[in-house]
């Protein structure tokens, strides 16, 4: 890839950078939605290179504020931004993000949702210090699908050492990582049972987490089953008040029905159950009024999703 960036984008790194006048935000606006991919990445190399702290942190408050931009998040999942850069990119976000009291899940479903499984993967397997941050790399962990865990696990050469750090996890955020992922733990758990060292600490785990593991092992199979039998692709394609009311009303009434319901959006939702943000919050919002409490328990019997 050409390393020398243009006059437009040498102007940005080194004079709005440096300017102690920072320019009006629609400005800057302007400027990231004008650069294309490589310009974007020259920029960052650019940016890294100065080794200015102060620098890079603008820059990064940048990408934070305007990362739904399309042409930000393809530079952020381009092939031609390094794992380095990467990495050094997610570590500044991620240190940004902590400085201003947002926690890790929230950083990585809000801030870092849209990137990719792939570029997950080759941070946690391949970077050189995030790899090491176990916390971090468990949390990543609860974002990627099957597939991609078992690319990371199979890269393992000895999963023993995993499992050990995995038991040292607080006990409240172990919480989480079984909300968040249940066929990540679901893993783990039979990497231990297959781990003679950690056979005995498998028992006492599931004993001590079987509320949470017998909940979402229901869970799961609703969804298993929710996913095998519903084509959502043309609902996909409709407003809200045009989707399949029996698919509504039954994901209203699981989540009505559930001792824990506001566990169980969060899982819907890490498990892409919800079409879409709206999606979430309008549901969300009908299991709590009042004025619905009987509105949709005469509509879900045409959908049969139970085993």
């Amino acid at each position: 890839m050409e390393k020398k960036i243009d006059k437009y984008s040498e102007f940005f790194a080194k004079t709005i950078m440096h300017n102690q006048t920072i320019p009006p935000l629609n400005e800057i606006k302007d400027i990231f939605e004008n650069l294309t991919e490589s310009e974007l990445i020259c920029i960052i190399e650019k940016v890294i290179e100065t080794n200015d702290s102060e620098t890079f942190n603008l820059f990064i408050y940048y990408v934070i504020l305007f990362r739904d931009m399309p042409n930000i998040q393809n530079f952020i999942n381009s092939p031609e931004l390094s794992i380095k850069h990467l990495e050094r990119l997610i570590i500044y976000i991620h240190g940004y993000s902590i400085q201003n009291d947002i926690e890790t899940e929230r950083i990585l479903d809000q801030i870092l949702s849209f990137i990719s499984n792939e570029k997950f993967l080759e941070l946690i397997l391949h970077s050189k210090h995030l790899s090491r941050d176990m916390m971090l790399v468990i949390y990543i962990l609860t974002r990627l699908d099957t597939k991609s865990l078992n690319k990371y696990f199979s890269s393992l050469e000895d999963n023993s050492i995993f499992i050990k750090n995995f038991l040292r996890i607080p006990d409240e955020i172990m919480h989480t990582v079984i909300e968040r992922n249940y066929s990540l733990f679901q893993y783990i758990l039979v990497m231990m049972s297959e781990n003679a060292e950690y056979l005995i600490y498998s028992k006492d785990f599931q004993e001590k987490y079987k509320s949470d593991i017998d909940q979402l092992s229901s869970l799961n199979d609703v969804i298993r089953n929710y996913k095998n039998k519903i084509d959502i692709k043309e609902d996909k394609e409709r407003p809200f008040a045009k989707r399949d009311i029996s698919r509504i009303s039954f994901l209203v009434n699981q989540i009505r029905n559930s001792e824990f319901p506001e566990k169980t959006i969060e899982y819907f939702s890490t498990e892409d159950i919800f079409i879409d943000n709206e999606e979430r919050q309008i549901i969300s919002n009908i299991y709590k009024d009042p004025m619905f409490k009987n509105s949709f328990n005469n509509y879900d019997h045409i959908l049969s999703i139970e085993n």
